[in-house]
C-alpha cells in the first residue's frame, strides 16, 4: 500500500484526463473503447484471444510469459505501445474490461514508461513506486471514464453506472465524492467546458443477451450472431451453416461472436442495441401462462384449455402465408422448438407458431424498447450538466 498519498497530485492527473478527451474530441458517453484505439498512432490494443492464437499459446501462457496481468498490460517497443488486455466476458465485467484498457491508457497518458522500462511490472521497481503509479493509472481511468466534471449532485449512482458504463462501485465513489464536495461544480476545466455532450444511457450485457427456450437449447448454442436490421442478438449452434435472425428473419453472415467474447459486439453496437418482447417459457419450451387469456397453465397439453392457442413455439416450416396451428407443415429438423422471442427459425428463416398467431408482433410494431427504456434514467438528463 501507498503511505503517503500526498505525494500524488490528482489535479494534476484530472487535468491530463481531460486534456486527452479534449484531445481526441471525445463528446459521447459511454465512450466507445476499440474505436478510441483505432485513432492513436503509437497505440495499439490487441485482445488476449487474438495474441494467444497469433502465438499457438493458450491464455494462461500468454498471461504467465507476457502480459503477467489476468486484466490488462502494455508493452512498449520503440515509441510504440501495445495495449493487451482480457476480452472474455465469462470471466470479466464488460465494465472491468473497459477500466483495465483505460487504466493502461492511463500510464501512458502520465509518461509512467519515460525510464524506457517495457513492462511495467513490480519486479521493475520498488512496491511504494509500482502502488503509487497504480493509484494514478487508476484515478486516471475513473476520470477519463466519467469525468466528475460532468456530473452533478443530482445523478443517482444507477444512472452514472448507465451513461458511462462503469461499475457500480467506481460510481458510487464518484457520486460520493461530488456530494461531499459540491464546490467542484463550480471549478471550470477548459479542457472540457465548451462541448456539447450527448449521453446515450446503455444496459448491462448480460440483459441484452436472448434467453435460450429450454436447458437443452442453452447447451446446443455456443455464440450469437449480432443483426444490425433490428439490431438484436440470435443465438447460433457450433457448426450451423445458416443463421437466420430469429426476430426479424434477416439472414445473418459473418457476424458470428463466441459467448465468452462479446465486449467487440457490445463495444460497438451497445447504444443501438434493442429488446423485444419475451414470451415465458418452460423447461419443455411451452409458455408458462398464455399469452393470449393469461391463464395459467400446466406441463402437460400444448394448447391453452381455455381459449385455445397453441403454447409452444415452433418453426412453422412457412416462409410466407399459409399457416394453420393444427397442421405445421413440414418444419425444419434442428429448429423445430424456437425461444420465446423468436419471430422467425434461426434455421431457416421460416416463421414461428407465435409470430403466426399473433402472439409476437412484427419487430417494427414492438415498441418493448421505446416504452420500457434502457433505464429510468432522468428525464433531459443532458440538461443537468453544470455546465
Amino acid at each position: 500500500m501507498i503511505s503517503d498519498y500526498s505525494k500524488i497530485d490528482f489535479e494534476h492527473i484530472r487535468r491530463v484526463a481531460y486534456q486527452w478527451l479534449s484531445m481526441f474530441d471525445i463528446k459521447n458517453f459511454p465512450i466507445r473503447i476499440i474505436p478510441l484505439f483505432g485513432r492513436f498512432d503509437r497505440i495499439t490494443l490487441i485482445p488476449y484471444t487474438q495474441a494467444a492464437a497469433k502465438e499457438r499459446i493458450t491464455i494462461n501462457e500468454l498471461i504467465s510469459k507476457v502480459t503477467r496481468s489476468d486484466d490488462a498490460a502494455t508493452l512498449k517497443r520503440a515509441d510504440k505501445y501495445f495495449v493487451f488486455y482480457n476480452d472474455s466476458t465469462y470471466e470479466k465485467t464488460v465494465e472491468r474490461i473497459r477500466y483495465s484498457i483505460i487504466h493502461e491508457l492511463g500510464h501512458i497518458a502520465l509518461n509512467h514508461f519515460r525510464d524506457e522500462r517495457t513492462l511495467l511490472t513490480r519486479s521493475a521497481m520498488s512496491n511504494e513506486e509500482y502502488e503509487k503509479l497504480e493509484v494514478e493509472a487508476n484515478f486516471f481511468a475513473a476520470e477519463f471514464l466519467s469525468p466528475k466534471a460532468l456530473i452533478s449532485t443530482k445523478w443517482k449512482v444507477s444512472e452514472i453506472q448507465a451513461v458511462f458504463r462503469v461499475s457500480k462501485d467506481s460510481a458510487t465513489k464518484t457520486q460520493q465524492f461530488i456530494l461531499r464536495n459540491p464546490w467542484f461544480q463550480n471549478r471550470i476545466y477548459s479542457e472540457i467546458d465548451d462541448k456539447q455532450y450527448k449521453f446515450y444511457p446503455s444496459r448491462s450485457l448480460d440483459t441484452l443477451l436472448p434467453p435460450c427456450c429450454t436447458l437443452k437449447q442453452a447447451f446446443k448454442t455456443s455464440g450469437f450472431a449480432f443483426c444490425k436490421k433490428c439490431q438484436s442478438l440470435t443465438r447460433v449452434s457450433p457448426k450451423q451453416s445458416k443463421v437466420y435472425c430469429c426476430v426479424c428473419g434477416e439472414r445473418l453472415e459473418n457476424v458470428f461472436f463466441d459467448d465468452g467474447h462479446l465486449f467487440t459486439i457490445y463495444d460497438a453496437e451497445v447504444r443501438n442495441m434493442k429488446t423485444y418482447s419475451s414470451i415465458k417459457l418452460n423447461d419443455s419450451g411451452k409458455a408458462m401462462e398464455c399469452p393470449q387469456c393469461h391463464a395459467s397453465q400446466e406441463e402437460k397439453g400444448e394448447f391453452c384449455d381455455i381459449c385455445g392457442t397453441y403454447l409452444i413455439n415452433r418453426c412453422t416450416g412457412h416462409p410466407e402465408k399459409g399457416f394453420n396451428y393444427n397442421d405445421f407443415g413440414e418444419p425444419c429438423e434442428e429448429g423445430k422448438i424456437l425461444g420465446g422471442r423468436s419471430r422467425y427459425c434461426r434455421f431457416c428463416g421460416c416463421m414461428s407458431t407465435f409470430y403466426q398467431q399473433g402472439i409476437l408482433l412484427e419487430y417494427k410494431e414492438d415498441v418493448t424498447s421505446e416504452k420500457n427504456p434502457f433505464f429510468p434514467i432522468v428525464e433531459n438528463i443532458a440538461n443537468q450538466h453544470p455546465f
